[in-house]
């Protein structure tokens, strides 16, 4: 994804389909580094839906030169404005460090190496989710299927975003409080 202004969660939203074939069809590089920009860019709609309406938020989501224009920024403050929970959180801080593997390797690099491994063992999210058609705490996965290093990395990536995407649709501008005579 290029450095341009925050795409709204309706577009990011529309985007899943293609989003969900490069997952499942490109190499591991493109995979990591495309999953990498499309939750920047849910966590850049998410916080600018949770902003009041102002040239300001645009200015400091900036990818260029803004305060939160980039993926680690962004996941900071969504998670200390409380818009993410702690275990997304923590899975966003392991997908940034996978990114910056891929990302300043001067090889290829593919979730089969070591290091990618070993960091991707960290990505709890997925493992998480509970199965929503029992009533008992069953998880929504087995650990057989999410012990693949890329599958593990993909299902975090779809889920993590989606969660986004749908919290992100469901937050409203927030108003410009008005001073009171009190302030004054």
């Amino acid at each position: 994804m290029s450095k341009r202004a925050v795409l709204p969660a309706e577009s990011l939203s529309a985007d899943t389909d293609a989003f969900y074939r490069v997952l499942n069809d490109e190499p591991d590089s493109s995979v990591v580094l495309v999953a990498s920009a499309y939750i920047d860019a849910c966590l850049g709609s998410m916080l600018e839906r949770f902003f009041i309406e102002s040239s300001v938020s645009s200015k400091v989501l900036s990818p260029t030169s803004g305060a939160l224009g980039n993926f680690s920024s962004r996941a900071d403050v969504s998670y200390l404005l409380g818009l993410i929970s702690k275990p997304i959180y923590q899975d966003l801080q392991i997908l940034a460090k996978v990114r910056n593997q891929f990302a300043h390797y001067h090889l290829t690099l593919d979730f089969s190496k070591p290091e990618v491994v070993e960091v991707c063992k960290g990505l709890t999210y997925a493992a998480s989710l509970l199965r929503w058609d029992r009533e008992d705490d069953h998880p929504m996965f087995s650990p057989e299927q999410i012990a693949d290093t890329r599958t593990r990395f993909v299902m975090t990536a779809v889920f993590v975003s989606q969660r986004l995407l749908v919290d992100a649709l469901g937050i409203r501008h927030r108003e410009i409080k008005k001073p009171s005579r009190s302030t004054l």
